[in-house]
């Protein structure tokens, strides 16, 4: 924020705005952070940077955690990064807890398509130029940003019996490159396998998110998630519109009524002119607004 006039009513900013495809001429409901003036309700925090000074509104009258509070700097924990001439192969991360990543709807966001959708490319796990690789039973809880990004050439990535939970943006996002609707260099994800996941809670800062992003990505099996209480779609499909199975009915977004555009499963209207993927598969997958929290290991 640079600055507020109250004579005119108005905002003036120096950074932001790009977070979504197409813009707004017009302004909407705004969140704050980081004003004191607003310390009025738990969970509220304020840092006076200039006396290294942390005030904080507690959530009843127990004193603050021994171990004191943690203050994100990283957005990104692990990244496996290779390229399609010399890939990482194999590596897989197991039974990991990653947490408190910084967040990133401040930094560069990336426009895939003629949509209206836009990602940042990055999470606190990150595969670029992989092959088999894979992120198994971990927990993703608490991140800034995104738990899993899969961005450009990756080949067969597992991402399976995860929970993510508390997420500022997706829970696993796939994107890949190319010139527009010519995808002949292969620069983008193939057959990713995402599979007996639960995610909730996710959306909380970039609202144009869900459980499963897919762009620019090909011959996808998205089977056996639950996932619900997040913002809008819990599976986008952009850019191929790939034939889906058994696709999820109830709804996902917390939002009554919900509008005919904010459905579990949104999928754009536009395809490659020269590519030819095999279908995506979508099946025994649940989605809901009003479901239990259960462990990841309950069967």
């Amino acid at each position: 924020m640079q600055d507020i006039d109250p004579a005119s009513g108005s905002i003036a900013f120096l950074r932001g705005g790009w977070q979504e495809a197409r813009g707004a001429e017009a302004g909407d409901y705004l969140y704050y952070e980081n004003l004191r003036s607003e310390l009025d309700w738990a969970g509220e925090w304020f840092v006076d940077a200039p006396s290294s000074t942390l005030f904080y509104v507690a959530n009843g009258t127990d004193a603050p955690p021994a171990d004191g509070w943690v203050a994100s700097q990283l957005d990104n924990v692990v990244s496996v990064l290779g390229d399609a001439g010399v890939p990482a192969r194999g590596v897989e991360l197991a039974g990991l807890a990653f947490m408190h990543t910084a967040t990133t709807f401040m930094q560069p966001f990336t426009v895939p398509s003629g949509g209206d959708m836009s990602y940042h490319d990055g999470g606190a796990v990150r595969l670029r130029g992989t092959e088999g690789c894979a992120v198994r039973s971990s927990l993703l809880k608490n991140l800034g940003g995104s738990g899993v990004m899969i961005s450009g050439y990756n080949l067969d990535t597992v991402v399976d019996s995860n929970e993510f939970l508390f997420l500022g943006e997706h829970a696993v996002c796939s994107m890949g490159r190319g010139d527009r609707q010519d995808q002949t260099d292969g620069d983008y994800p193939t057959r990713n396998q995402i599979t007996n996941n639960f995610a909730h809670e996710f959306g909380l800062y970039v609202k144009q998110t869900g459980f499963y992003y897919h762009g620019i990505s090909k011959n996808a099996t998205i089977s056996s998630n639950v996932f619900f209480n997040g913002p809008r779609a819990g599976i986008s499909e952009f850019d191929w519109s790939p034939a889906l199975r058994h696709r999820p009915l109830p709804a996902l977004t917390r939002t009554d009524p919900i509008p005919p555009h904010l459905s579990p499963l949104s999928c754009s209207r536009q395809t490659s002119t020269t590519a030819s993927p095999a279908a995506t598969q979508l099946r025994a997958t649940w989605a809901s607004t009003s479901c239990a929290r259960r462990s990841t290991t309950a069967s």
